[in-house]
């Protein structure tokens, strides 16, 4: 016969088991929603409506649970000069960040 503490463990085991399956099927739901690159994005050089500007927003949604107490922000950016690109490299971003890079031409 199982005493009380093995069954509880056995049940503590299972529910860790579980909730560990849960995360990584969540995680894996939101990996490749990423809005596709058009060309024309990838052929963007300036931005009129902002002739200086080294960098513009071609996306952003914010999406929110107040019930859950979470936020996502999904930012599309494009880079129009080197010092941009510098600035935003962010090897050690203290808060959770996916990236995902398109170019046409190979990184230097």
């Amino acid at each position: 016969m199982e005493s009380t503490g093995t069954a509880i463990r056995r049940i503590a085991r299972r529910g860790l088991v579980i909730a560990a399956a849960s995360l990584c099927a969540i995680a894996a739901a939101h990996a490749d929603d990423w809005l596709p690159v058009t060309p024309e994005e990838l052929r963007l050089t300036d931005e009129p409506a902002a002739p200086k500007a080294s960098a513009i927003y071609l996306y952003r949604q914010i999406d929110r649970s107040d019930l859950s107490r979470w936020e996502r922000v999904y930012v599309r950016i494009k880079i129009l000069t080197d010092e941009a690109r510098t600035a935003a490299n962010w090897p050690n971003c203290p808060r959770c960040l996916r990236a995902q890079t398109a170019s046409r031409a190979p990184r230097r």
